[in-house]
């Protein structure tokens, strides 16, 4: 459960920092 809850929330993290990246350019 921790495994599957950390790898989601690192995808979560990821996905939102290229989303800002996108934005902020």
């Amino acid at each position: 459960v921790e495994l599957s809850g950390g790898v989601l929330r690192c995808g979560e993290y990821v996905t939102v920092r290229k989303v800002r990246d996108s934005t902020q350019k």
